[in-house]
């Protein structure tokens, strides 16, 4: 077989999500509507342009199911082909490459918390992350990087929380103070805050009774430090 034919074959499975690999990462989703347009075509039936119109705008609206997430086709069309290659690799147990990835789908996430336990999990490129998310990650044991965030939710660092390891928020500019108090009780490793320019009285005081190391600017250290030294 012709080598440029079958890159472009694959290339073409790729572009509607069926899986190039049979394992079923990504597939279309059934429409019922799609397919009623295509038997009429398979019958030879007279098709008017209200028709192709509402053909089209079905393909615009139809859903993908890709590693777990249940997306569009345009939403799909958006993500870099790097994050959809490194996902592949994760799900398929390679390492290396997770620090790149832009986008965190469902299937690569629950696999990530498997392949990397107890060793460093980088996610430094993720600008966001949903509350459900770091409700999964915060069952992965090892160290953590998430410095592509620079703001959390009161419920993720809730979350947050809950991970047994060390935790790199370098991203993080400032917090709230249940947000400060929530991170307080983050154990056993340390804390990366080095992008905090600022805290409170009462999130200096809840920091102050963190377990382990945490890493900030010599003013937040200082600060957070006075309190400790009152306990």
């Amino acid at each position: 077989m012709d080598k440029n034919f079958k890159e472009k074959t694959i290339t073409e499975k790729t572009k509607t999500g069926l899986d190039t690999n049979n394992k079923n990462h990504i597939k279309l989703t059934d429409n019922p509507n799609l397919d009623k347009f295509k038997a009429g075509v398979a019958d030879n039936q007279g098709i008017s342009s209200k028709d192709i119109f509402n053909f089209v705008k079905e393909i615009k609206n139809s859903k993908i199911s890709v590693f777990g997430q249940l997306m569009a086709e345009e939403e799909f069309s958006k993500i870099p082909k790097e994050t959809i290659r490194i996902s592949k690799e994760i799900l398929e147990g390679e390492v290396g490459n997770e620090e790149m990835l832009t986008h965190l789908f469902p299937d690569v996430l629950e696999k990530a918390i498997i392949l990397f336990d107890g060793d460093n999990l980088r996610l430094n490129s993720l600008t966001s992350l949903t509350d459900e998310q770091l409700e999964l990650l915060s069952r992965y044991e090892g160290m953590l990087y998430l410095n592509g965030l620079t703001s959390l939710t009161d419920n993720q660092a809730e979350s947050l929380s809950k991970q047994k390891g060390s935790l790199s928020l370098g991203g993080l500019t400032s917090l709230t103070d249940n947000q400060a108090e929530s991170l307080s009780r983050h154990e056993p490793g340390y804390l990366q805050l080095v992008s905090l320019t600022f805290l409170t009285n009462q999130q200096a005081k809840s920091l102050s009774r963190h377990k382990g190391i945490i890493y900030a600017t010599n003013e937040i250290k200082d600060q957070i430090a006075k309190y400790k030294k009152h306990e």
